[in-house]
């Protein structure tokens, strides 16, 4: 018959200083293996983003094959006092046949606003295409006017088109803008030397949508110490710039403005090329060079190393 103590069953346990030991042992093992786990998450991601606009990048060749040029940035007639009369929708918009959403792109009439109350499914309507997998803000979005009241909804986008530099109420030199109609052969530049989308991160800057330009819309910066409150252009929605008045703004630039380009992705962002390559540019980008990526035709020299 085997006999024990209370005393000798109670050393089988452990005791204050090993479970502290222990504890700690886990805890720095948790702190070295979870910077390695985000590191992998963040590749994924970005892997996955790169991926996305290749497939944008196709469907935009498709296009101009099919109508023998890009999709304008967005569409609008300008009234004569020069303010925007719509009806608004976008160049990923009229990219819906090439990224199968026929049936979407069915359901718009681009001949009627976005906000009209038929385009109420359409202009909300979330394409997991269209969205940064390192972005988590999946909400719709608030479509707001100068003042911060809110016009409508729309779906979310990470992705927006290469204005080029300047004021984005006006023609741009990039390839969208309004009511743009930028050919193959107008890029002068080279389609491999010419960014045509880049990421807009919505927690980091501000939002962006695929569906278009709403008419007296202006930008909001989702960021309290963004450089200005918001971007007076309704073209921000869907398209961003590098800049303006003398200062050029690099990705990810600081102080963030609404319409700049700005990646959920650290130390720089994912970019599509006009020949439907993707690259991913450094926010210590040489300014000089970052401006001449934007332009379609404006004669610089890139050098291959930047």
């Amino acid at each position: 018959m085997v006999k024990f103590s209370i005393r000798e069953a109670s050393r089988k346990g452990f005791t204050l200083i090993e479970l502290l030991v222990v504890i700690a042992i886990i805890s720095v093992l948790m702190g070295l293996l979870l910077p390695a786990v985000q590191k992998v998450r963040e590749a994924a991601n970005r892997s996955k983003c790169m991926n996305n606009l290749r497939q944008i990048g196709l469907a935009l060749h498709m296009y101009h094959d099919a109508h023998r040029v890009f999709p304008p940035g967005y569409i609008s007639r300008l009234l004569p006092d020069g303010t925007e009369a719509g009806p608004g929708w976008g160049w990923l918009a009229h990219c819906l046949p090439f990224v199968e959403e026929e049936n979407l792109y069915r359901a718009i009439d681009f001949r009627v606003g976005i906000v009209d109350p038929r385009h109420a499914w359409a202009r909300t309507r979330k394409i997991g295409l269209f969205m940064c997998p390192s972005d988590n803000d999946v909400n719709l979005i608030d479509i707001r006017d100068h003042d911060g009241n809110v016009i409508t909804q729309a779906a979310p986008s990470n992705y927006i088109g290469v204005f080029g530099y300047g004021e984005m109420e006006l023609p741009g030199d990039g390839p969208f803008y309004r009511n743009s109609r930028t050919r193959m052969a107008d890029v002068v530049d080279g389609t491999s030397s010419t960014l045509f989308v880049g990421e807009r991160s919505r927690w980091k800057l501000a939002d962006a949508t695929w569906v278009g330009a709403v008419p007296e819309s202006a930008l909001w910066s989702n960021v309290p110490t963004a450089g200005h409150p918001h971007e007076h252009a309704s073209a921000a929605y869907v398209l961003g710039h590098a800049g303006e008045e003398g200062e050029i703004h690099t990705p990810n630039f600081q102080p963030p403005h609404p319409g700049d380009f700005h990646s959920p992705h650290p130390h720089g962002g994912n970019f599509l090329y006009g020949d439907g390559s993707v690259r991913f540019l450094k926010d210590s980008i040489d300014p000089l060079i970052f401006r001449a990526l934007v332009s379609i035709k404006g004669g610089e020299v890139i050098p291959e190393d930047y």
